[in-house]
């Protein structure tokens, strides 16, 4: 008689609980639904996520590395400049290189909202005993190259050259021959650096 009451007890239990279940089973089926259809419409892979998260990790990384601070970018681009040349290759000297502080820039939340941080520009100069430096094209693109990689927070913002053949010239005249020399004046080269407010 006990077993027949326990039976009972538990087809009750069973009626009461399956809308329960049921309900709980149709919820959980909608909300995997919506998050299938919102993974289908996203057009960011997680491969790419994980690829922003790696440069976000490496750039907090290489706050803490040299050149982060813009008393160091002297050193850094003065660095950058020697590591860019070729074997062998004497181009340039560190008492060649001049990196000053060009301007301080407030960014703004939105471009008119509340201060996030400051963009911070240096500029770089290649200096000969008369004027500037003429340098080859290739330890240019080098060095452009080498200083971003090495430090990804700092990047170029402007650069101006003009071949040495040309540089010296005024007016509309030019050189007799077809032929250009690869030594080329750069005068303007610009880095700038993104620091948010603490």
């Amino acid at each position: 008689m006990k077993n027949l009451d326990l039976e009972k007890v538990i087809i009750l239990l069973s009626l009461l609980l399956m809308p329960v279940a049921g309900g709980w089973i149709y919820m959980m089926d909608k909300e995997l639904k919506e998050a299938e259809a919102a993974f289908r419409s996203c057009k960011t892979t997680i491969k790419e996520i994980h690829g922003l998260h790696l440069r976000i990790k490496l750039t907090k990384d290489e706050l803490n590395k040299e050149g982060e601070d813009v008393d160091d970018a002297p050193t850094y681009f003065q660095n950058r400049a020697l590591a860019s040349q070729e074997s062998g290759q004497a181009i340039l000297t560190a008492d060649q290189i001049t990196v000053n502080q060009k301007r301080e820039t407030a960014v703004r939340r939105n471009g008119r909202g509340k201060e996030i941080g400051k963009d911070i520009e240096v500029s770089v100069e290649f200096k000969a005993k008369k004027g500037r430096l003429p340098l080859p094209r290739s330890f240019i693109n080098a060095f452009i190259f080498n200083s971003e990689m090495r430090m990804p927070i700092w990047k170029l913002r402007n650069i101006t050259m003009k071949n040495s053949d040309f540089s010296a010239l005024k007016g509309r005249s030019a050189p007799k021959t077809l032929e250009i020399s690869d030594e080329w004046v750069v005068t303007d080269l610009v880095f700038a650096r993104r620091k948010p407010l603490k």
